[in-house]
């Protein structure tokens, strides 16, 4: 049975992020990082078994030669950020209605859904629709740039487990609350991120291999159910817009619990 071991050394500088796929991209080191803990130039890394001699003569090597350069910033084709004082975009207001036909043929998982794009950058500040009767008991979903891909693996992620290490440009583009596919395997939400080990909602259901996939999800509206009927604005609450590059594909997916047919609408408001 495997036992989490802790090796210690004396690092200055250090990222624990950046050190965690270093050790991650070894082919030499066979056992993954549980995680790393730092203070000050201490530094415990703790493996999740005892390492064999070979792999602790690769994790010296790999500790000797760490800069403690932070991992660089993602890519800005997959960067969802919010959208503060400083503007991104030219600060100028549009809305658009977004239609979704509820008689359209739904996905492999039930969801019925809309892609849609725009030819240049927009920040979005809200998306109205209005409810009616037979819909009630729905829901609506909004993603940006679903099942993108961040990244790969750096070491095997093992039948069971809720926890993965992502290569360095993986790790860059992961964040709390965005949602994971590897392999196939829906892993719902990360839900922390320490020493370049990431933790998510679900455990993986098969082993899956160094180098495989990591695609993330954004969710700005997340199973949202429809009650009474009315006009519904989701976002304005929120201070400022979510950025969303050109061509990046905006989903709405929607899914029939016993509701009727027809068609269902959004109304986006966003500064381009």
């Amino acid at each position: 049975m495997p036992t989490q071991t802790k090796y210690e050394k004396t690092i200055s500088p250090v990222n624990s992020d950046s050190l965690a796929a270093e050790i991650a991209a070894d082919p030499l080191i066979t056992i993954g990082v549980s995680h790393i803990d730092v203070e000050g130039s201490a530094v415990d890394v703790w493996f999740k078994d005892v390492l064999p001699t070979a792999d602790e003569t690769a994790f010296d090597a790999v500790a000797a030669a760490h800069t403690g350069t932070p991992p660089p910033a993602p890519p800005s084709e997959v960067l969802i950020v919010e959208e503060p004082g400083v503007l991104k975009t030219g600060g100028r207001f549009q809305s658009r209605t977004v239609e979704i036909d509820l008689d359209k043929t739904p996905e492999a998982d039930g969801w019925i859904q809309e892609d849609i794009t725009f030819p240049h950058p927009v920040s979005l500040l809200s998306a109205q629709y209005i409810g009616v009767g037979n819909l009630k008991g729905d829901e609506i979903e909004v993603q940006i740039a679903p099942d993108a891909v961040v990244g790969t693996l750096a070491a095997q992620m093992n039948d069971a487990e809720n926890t993965f290490t992502p290569d360095v440009t993986a790790l860059a583009n992961l964040f709390i609350g965005s949602f994971v596919d590897i392999g196939g395997d829906n892993l719902g939400c990360v839900t922390d991120i320490t020493g370049g080990v990431v933790t998510v909602e679900n455990n993986a259901t098969q082993n899956h291999a160094v180098s495989t996939l990591v695609k993330r999800t954004v969710k700005m509206i997340h199973k949202y159910k429809l009650f009474d009927p009315g006009r519904v604005t989701v976002g304005d609450s929120k201070i400022g817009g979510n950025y969303i590059p050109a061509n990046t594909i905006i989903r709405f997916r929607y899914n029939k619990n016993g509701g009727g047919n027809g068609k269902f609408g959004f109304e986006l408001e966003y500064l381009y």
